[in-house]
């Protein structure tokens, strides 16, 4: 039920749950309910909704066990530093000569051969067709136009 303040307070009870609801529409919302699961446990959940945002406390959440684990001890061997013997580093030499350049495959060389006459063509003056303009155009010849008197 809400009164005219706005305040309300509903609730239910049966056999299997129970409900209860109070509150007021400017300061929030707060209530519970409970009821026996499947595996014949009591579930209860308790709520609040309010301008500090919704808080639950309820039955099927995980509860925070106080007791500390102990930590394990760590006793690791005492360290001992190891030791770096490389073989002497050897600057390269240079011989004078060049590394081979790279073989291009015979589909490389075929895409660039073709390439590269397509390139050639489209570099290669091409025969251009003049278009002929319209005589009356370049004469600058204009017609009147009437529309045909009754």
């Amino acid at each position: 039920a809400q009164d005219e303040f706005g305040n309300l307070n509903y609730g239910y009870a049966n056999i299997n749950s129970v409900k209860q609801e109070v509150g007021n529409t400017y300061g929030g919302v707060s209530g519970g309910y409970s009821y026996v699961d499947a595996n014949g446990e009591l579930q209860q959940v308790q709520y609040i909704a309010d301008g500090a945002g919704f808080r639950v406390a309820d039955s099927r959440l995980p509860v925070f066990n106080p007791e500390l684990p102990v930590a394990p001890t760590f006793n690791p061997e005492p360290l001992v530093a190891p030791t770096f013997n490389p073989e002497p580093l050897v600057a390269p030499v240079f011989t004078g000569v060049a590394p081979e350049s790279v073989q291009d495959t015979p589909e490389v060389a075929e895409a660039k051969a073709a390439h590269l006459a397509l390139v050639a063509a489209a570099a290669a003056p091409a025969e251009r067709k003049r278009r002929e303009a319209d005589a009356a155009v370049l004469d600058g010849a204009s017609r009147i136009i009437s529309a045909p008197t009754p």
